[in-house]
């Protein structure tokens, strides 16, 4: 197999050329629509992409899984096998983001799959639709003639980050898995959606703020507003915020911008006044903070919700981490949308419960949550630890 040092130099050159993709993708349930498009696949040089379909989940009468495929043109042996989860938004596996990292991926010599977890592009915040679908999607890629044997990596973004390690304790053992990689996510619900609605965050024994990205909280309300005891009655304020995610979404324009005031009007005129109020707390005008009495009281009461409607939002009590692959985690200092210090406290979640796991953690200047914020050679430092980071992920694939 190539060294570790050559699949990075590959990667470079991969993410570099993925630099202007560009992707289109499709607003159906969960399906993808690229008829008459043209811009599936995306053109990267040196890397043959596809949409390929496993004819079921685990188990019987489920749907199809379908997942987007990256391997190296002219690759002449079995490769390294590498299983992408995404996150929570309308783009699925076509977020640019994830696009140019797969191709990147590919780039540097490996067969990379990302399948669609179709409730998670209707914004939907169960975890648990994605635990067959990587089940399977597992046992396809390590069924392939082209895939290297010994097991595959699975690495989980934003949302699906937890998933993944949680995933990766639940089916390691067998060899299914090399290591599990975690970019971007959280560990502790309350303090991420504080962090989503107020911009607060403990660090260093200090409360410390930064500007959310509003499409967090806006996700979070649509899915657990409406259940929330005392908003009763919300389902209209809920279905507006849905809106507003689904459309940042797929315009791709921060959801800070003041381009979506005028939604939020248009949205609100047409609820009741308590509807209105509710809604303002989490999408008040660009440039405004939310209520900080009302988003204080609502907080920890979400957050109760959530965690009675979907358990597996966070690491099981239960889980056996003892069971781990290899766990790298990676999140983006400047990140919007979930606060580096979240990696920093899944790292110390999984050390209490096994002082031994085999673990790293990255934090980066170079990245926000899924956008660079500074060219990768324009911090020659935060480049070194980064690609350093890559290398090892590289090595650990196989």
């Amino acid at each position: 197999m190539p060294s570790p040092s050559l699949g990075v130099v590959r990667f470079l050159k991969g993410w570099f050329r993925g630099r202007s993709l560009h992707v289109e993708w499709g607003s159906g349930e969960g399906e993808i629509d690229t008829a008459g498009r043209g811009a599936w696949p995306p053109g990267v040089a040196g890397v043959h992409t596809e949409t390929r379909t496993v004819s079921s989940h685990v188990g019987s009468g489920r749907p199809p899984v379908r997942a987007r495929w990256y391997v190296p043109e002219r690759a002449r042996r079995p490769l390294p096998g590498w299983l992408l989860l995404h996150g929570v938004a309308v783009q699925g596996a076509d977020h640019p983001a994830l696009v140019r990292l797969a191709a990147a991926l590919a780039s540097s010599g490996a067969v990379v799959m990302i399948p669609e977890v179709p409730s998670w592009r209707r914004l939907d915040l169960d975890p648990a639709p994605a635990d067959p679908i990587v089940e399977r999607a597992l046992e396809y890629l390590n069924g392939e003639s082209s895939v290297l044997s010994g097991g595959a990596m699975l690495a989980g973004f934003s949302f699906g980050c937890l998933q993944a390690v949680r995933l990766a304790a639940e089916l390691a053992g067998d060899g299914r898995l090399r290591g599990v990689v975690g970019f971007g996510g959280y560990c502790d619900l309350e303090a991420a959606i504080r962090f989503g609605v107020t911009g607060a965050y403990e660090h260093d024994g200090r409360t410390r703020r930064a500007e959310p990205d509003p499409y967090g909280r806006w996700v979070l309300a649509a899915n657990y507003l409406h259940r929330t005891p005392g908003c009763e009655g919300s389902e209209e304020a809920s279905a507006a915020l849905r809106m507003l995610a689904r459309e940042a979404g797929e315009r791709g324009l921060m959801a800070w911008e003041p381009f979506y005031d005028a939604r939020k009007s248009e949205l609100a005129a047409a609820m009741s006044a308590r509807n209105q109020e509710l809604f303002r707390v989490f999408a008040p005008s660009a440039g405004t903070e939310p209520d900080a009495a009302a988003a204080e009281r609502i907080v920890p009461l979400i957050a109760r919700t959530a965690r009675r409607v979907h358990p597996q939002l966070e690491l099981p009590p239960a889980l056996d981490v003892r069971a781990l692959p290899p766990v790298r985690l990676l999140h983006g200092l400047d990140d919007p949308l979930v606060p580096f210090t979240e990696t920093l406290a899944l790292e110390r979640r999984l050390r209490e419960r096994d002082p031994e796991v085999d673990l790293r953690t990255t934090i980066t200047s170079l990245f926000g949550h899924a956008r660079e914020s500074a060219p990768i050679f324009s911090r020659p430092g935060e480049a070194v630890r980064f690609l350093a980071a890559m290398r090892e992920l590289i090595s650990l694939s196989g």
